[in-house]
C-alpha cells in the first residue's frame, strides 16, 4: 500500500515538473528518467519482498 501511495505521489510530482520544466526540458527529462528508473527498481524490489 505504501509503495502505491509513493508511486502516485511520484507521478503527480512528475506531472508538475513537466508543466514547470518546459524551459529546461533536457535536464528535466534526464532527471525524470533517472528518478523513474530508481522508483521502478525500488518498486520491483519491494514487490518481490512482499510477494504481492
Amino acid at each position: 500500500i505504501k509503495a502505491s501511495i509513493l508511486w502516485a505521489e511520484a507521478l503527480y510530482g512528475i506531472q508538475i515538473h513537466w508543466r514547470n520544466g518546459r524551459r529546461h526540458t533536457r535536464k528535466v527529462k534526464f532527471y525524470l528518467h533517472l528518478s523513474m528508473n530508481i522508483l521502478y527498481n525500488n518498486l520491483n524490489l519491494n514487490l518481490r519482498h512482499l510477494h504481492i
